[in-house]
Parts: C-alpha cells; sequence; structure tokens
C-alpha cells in the first residue's frame, strides 16, 4: 500500500485561525504567485522575534557556583538585555542543565545587541574565563517566534 501524503485540506484546517481573509490575499498575493497558506501567513506575519537558547551542561556539583556567577553577570550585561533574558536550572531531565533564554524583535536587532550595545570590557572578558570551567558541553538553540 503506497503512503498517502497528508491533505491539503487538513493542513489548511490546521492553520485556519491565522488566514487572512480570501479578499486581502487577492490584493497582497497576484494570482500568478502560487504561495502554499502557510507561505502565506509568513508574509503577512509582521510582528514576530527570536529566541535564543543557550543550553550548558554544568559539570557535577557545579550548579551553585553557576548561580553565584550568573547573579555577578547581570551587572555587566546591558539593561535591554537583562529585561529580555531568563535563566533557568533543570527540575527534572538532564541534570546540572542551566538555559539562558534572550528574546530579539529580530535577527538584525540580535546582531546590534552583540556588536554595538553588549560591552567588550575585560570584566566580561574575566567572567567568562570564570564560567568556562563550570561547564562540560553546550549548545546553541534559535528559534522565530510567531505570535
Amino acid at each position: 500500500m503506497p503512503i498517502r501524503k497528508p491533505q491539503r485540506a487538513v493542513v489548511d484546517k490546521a492553520y485556519n485561525h491565522r488566514q487572512p481573509k480570501t479578499s486581502e490575499a487577492k490584493k497582497i498575493f497576484p494570482q500568478n504567485i502560487r504561495l502554499d497558506t502557510f507561505e502565506k501567513i509568513l508574509y503577512l506575519k509582521t510582528s514576530f522575534m527570536i529566541l535564543e537558547r543557550m543550553v550548558f551542561h554544568l559539570k557535577f556539583g557545579k550548579a551553585k557556583d553557576a548561580k553565584t556567577l550568573l547573579k555577578e553577570s547581570k551587572s555587566l550585561m546591558p539593561p535591554e538585555m537583562q529585561k529580555n533574558m531568563r535563566q533557568m536550572f533543570d527540575l527534572t531531565g538532564a541534570s546540572y542543565t542551566l538555559v539562558m533564554e534572550t528574546t530579539y524583535e529580530s535577527l538584525t536587532a540580535m546582531e546590534k545587541m552583540m556588536t554595538e550595545e553588549m560591552p567588550n570590557s575585560k570584566e566580561l572578558e574575566a567572567w567568562y574565563q570564570r564560567f568556562i570551567p563550570l561547564v562540560e558541553k553546550s549548545h546553541r538553540e534559535m528559534f522565530t517566534i510567531y505570535e
């Protein structure tokens, strides 16, 4: 028995609450441009944000030291970054996990924060050198938030 693709109606129904009105879509998307429903939704969506999630797997027993260093790091970050950041420690799952999430208005805003507003100070470099020995491994995840 061949594998069937999901029916288009099922996919459209999942995003039905976000679909633009037909008259709106006709004004924006000329008839010669064929976009599926999801692409139209993404195109019409003007309000979105970027979520950066940095996941640190700490060495055994180093969570308390990491918490102390995180408190110090807040004074080194720009106020805008502090406002958009949250720091979480594991409750279940992999032990000794620290997650730092930061939201940005766009990739451009993220780049601006990292290059212009984030201080390139000796203090931040010294803080980071103290943080590195606490980490066993880490990875970064980036998401687009559609509201």
